[in-house]
C-alpha cells in the first residue's frame, strides 16, 4: 500500500463520521494505547480474585479515568499499532526493534516464566480493547501503521481543521517533536506534562529539530544508529549552529575537530536513514 492510500485511510477516521459535532475537536486526547498498558503491566502487580494478573488492565483504565477528569475532553482516540506495524521502516532497517520482547519486563512471582508473563498480556490487551469499545472512545488501529504515525498524521491534522488542542498520553520521547502551541505531550509514568520549554531542556533543540538531533545521536531502544562519537549535547550544538541536518552535512568540511568532522563524512547517509 503506497503513502496515499494511507493518507485516505487516515482522513475516512474523521469525514467517515455521519457528523461532527459542535466542539467536538475542541480539546482531543490522544493515547498512545500500547505504551500506556505496557508502563501499567510492568509496573502494577495488580491480581483479582482468581489470583490472576490484571496490572495492565486496570491501570490503563485508572489512568483513562484520570485524565478524562483533568483534561475534560471533547473527543478520545486510543491508539494502537496495527498488524505488522514496523514493516515499513524494516524494509529500511532491518534491525529496527530488534530484540525487544524477549526479556520479562516484571520482576515479581505473578509470572512462572516469560511464556505465562505474554499470554497474560495479550489476554489483558484483549479484554481492554473489548472494554474500550464499550466506552465512549474511539479506538483506532491501522495494519503497517504505529501508533505514534497514525498520532502525529490526526493531531497535525486536527489542528489544521478544526485548530484542536490535542493532549498526546504517551512516554515516548519520539512524540515530542509534535509539541506546539496546539499539542501538549503528557507522560503518565513521570506524571509529567511536556510543553516546548520541556523539549528544549531535554534535546536542547526545539521541538521540530529533535529529528535532527535523534539522527545524529540514535536511538539505542529502538536499534536506530546515529554517528559514531554524537550524543545528544553534541547534536544539538550542531543543529543549533548549522541550523538543519542538512546544512550540517552539506558544511561538513567546517568542522574544525578532526575525528568528528570525519564520521560525520563517513556515517553521513546512515544518519540521513536514521531520519527516515
Amino acid at each position: 500500500m503506497i503513502k496515499k492510500d494511507y493518507l485516505k485511510m487516515l482522513n475516512n477516521l474523521e469525514q467517515g463520521e455521519e457528523s461532527v459535532k459542535p466542539g467536538q475537536h475542541d480539546r482531543v486526547i490522544f493515547v498512545d494505547g500500547l505504551n500506556l498498558f505496557l508502563r501499567n503491566f510492568a509496573v502494577l502487580n495488580f491480581v483479582n480474585s482468581s489470583g490472576n494478573h490484571i496490572g495492565g488492565l486496570a491501570g490503563f483504565l485508572r489512568s483513562l479515568g484520570a485524565l478524562i477528569n483533568q483534561i475534560q475532553p471533547t473527543t478520545m482516540y486510543v491508539v494502537f499499532d496495527g498488524v505488522g506495524a514496523s514493516t515499513n521502516r524494516r524494509y529500511l532497517l532491518p534491525e529496527y526493534k530488534s530484540g525487544r520482547h524477549t526479556n520479562r519486563i516484571t520482576n515479581w512471582d505473578a509470572f512462572d516464566d516469560i511464556d505465562e508473563e505474554n499470554n497474560s498480556k495479550v489476554d489483558q490487551i484483549t479484554r481492554l480493547i473489548q472494554y474500550l469499545k464499550c466506552l465512549p472512545v474511539k479506538v483506532v488501529s491501522i495494519d503497517k501503521l504505529e501508533a505514534d504515525d497514525i498520532i502525529a498524521y490526526m493531531s497535525k491534522d486536527m489542528a489544521k481543521r478544526f485548530d484542536t488542542k490535542s493532549y498526546i498520553v504517551s512516554s515516548d520521547k519520539d512524540l515530542m517533536q509534535l509539541v506546539d502551541h496546539n499539542t501538549l505531550l503528557f507522560d503518565p509514568m513521570k506524571q509529567l506534562w511536556v510543553d516546548d520549554v520541556k523539549v528544549y531542556e531535554k534535546f536542547g533543540v526545539p521541538p521540530k529539530k529533535v529529528i535532527d538531533v535523534q539522527s545524529l545521536a540514535g536511538d539505542s531502544s529502538d536499534n536506530i544508529p546515529g554517528v559514531p562519537g554524537i550524543g545528544i549535547k553534541t547534536a544539538a550544538e550542531l543543529i543549533n549552529e548549522y541550523g538543519s541536518l542538512d546544512e550540517l552535512l552539506l558544511r561538513t568540511a567546517e568542522i574544525k575537530q578532526n575525528k568528528r568532522r570525519e564520521n560525520l563524512i563517513e556515517y553521513a547517509d546512515q544518519a540521513r536513514l536514521s531520519r527516515s
